[in-house]
C-alpha cells in the first residue's frame, strides 16, 4: 500500500474510533501514577495543579469558541464517516485548522500535568502526535477533495496546529453560545469526570486506600447534573435549537 493511503486509512480509523480514546488513557495513566513519585505536602504540587487546570480550561474555551461559532452543516460530533456541507474558515479557523483538536490537546495534557507524572505528560504528548497527525491527514485530504482551490488557500495561509494571527478574518457566522451548550456537555464532564478520576489514583497511592474526598464529589455531581440538564434539554426541548445566521444577512 502507497504510504499516503496507508495513513489516510490510519486517520480515518483513528477518526472513527477517537471516542475510545479516554477510555485508553484512563487505563494508561494508572502504571504511571503508582510509579512516579512526588513527595505528598510539596508546595510545587499547587503550582502544577492550577497549571494543569490552566492548560484544561483553556483547551475548553478553545473548543468552545469553535464549536459556537461554526457553520451549522459543518463537521461535529459524527463518528462514522468525514463529513463537512462547508468549510469553516473565519473566526477561530483563520488562526489555526484544527482548533478542536488542539483543545482536546490542551484538556488531556492539562490532565496529564494534574497526574504529577512526568512519564505520562511524556505519553500523552507522543500519542497525541501520531494519533492526531494521521486523524487531521484524513480528514484533510477529504477536504481537498470536496473543497478544491478554496481548501488549498485557507491551508496554505493558515497553521494547522500553532495558531497565526497574521491573516485573521471576522467570523462569518454569529458566535452562538445555545449550540455550545447543545454540543459541549460531554466535555464538560468528561473533563470533570478525569481530574476526580487521576485525584482518586494519586490519593490511593498516597495513603493506599480508596476514598473520593468531598470536593472532587462535588465536582463529579455538579458537571453530571449539567449535563443530564442540557441533555435533556437538547433531545426533548426547543430551547436549544439554534441555526446560526451568517452575519449581513
Amino acid at each position: 500500500m502507497i504510504f499516503k493511503h496507508k495513513l489516510e486509512k490510519e486517520g480515518n480509523f483513528f477518526f472513527r474510533n477517537r471516542g475510545r480514546i479516554p477510555v485508553i488513557l484512563f487505563t494508561v495513566v494508572i502504571p504511571f501514577i503508582f510509579t512516579s513519585g512526588y513527595p505528598p505536602g510539596d508546595a510545587a504540587i499547587k503550582y502544577i495543579e492550577w497549571t494543569s487546570y490552566f492548560l484544561a480550561a483553556s483547551g475548553f474555551l478553545i473548543r468552545c469558541v469553535a464549536v459556537g461559532a461554526s457553520h451549522p452543516s459543518s463537521s461535529g460530533r459524527n463518528r462514522d464517516k468525514q463529513v463537512a456541507g462547508s468549510l469553516n474558515t473565519t473566526g477561530i479557523y483563520s488562526l489555526i485548522r484544527h482548533p478542536l483538536y488542539a483543545g482536546n490537546f490542551l484538556m488531556w495534557t492539562g490532565v496529564a500535568v494534574y497526574s504529577t507524572s512526568v512519564l505520562f505528560i511524556v505519553f500523552i504528548i507522543i500519542f497525541f502526535i501520531f494519533i492526531y497527525e494521521r486523524i487531521i491527514y484524513a480528514e484533510e485530504c477529504f477536504l481537498e477533495k470536496k473543497f478544491g482551490v478554496d481548501f488549498l488557500y485557507w491551508g496554505a495561509i493558515t497553521p494547522a496546529f500553532f495558531p497565526s494571527f497574521g491573516h485573521y478574518r471576522k467570523p462569518e457566522v454569529n458566535f452562538s453560545f445555545r449550540k455550545v451548550l447543545a454540543n459541549e456537555y460531554s466535555g464538560l464532564l468528561a473533563l470533570a469526570f478525569s481530574f476526580v478520576y487521576v485525584d482518586v489514583l494519586r490519593l490511593w497511592k498516597s495513603v493506599g486506600e480508596f476514598s473520593l474526598p468531598l470536593p472532587d464529589l462535588v465536582l463529579l455531581a455538579g458537571a453530571l447534573f449539567i449535563a443530564l440538564t442540557l441533555r435533556t434539554l437538547k433531545h426533548h426541548t426547543q430551547l436549544l435549537n439554534d441555526s446560526p445566521q451568517q452575519k449581513g444577512k
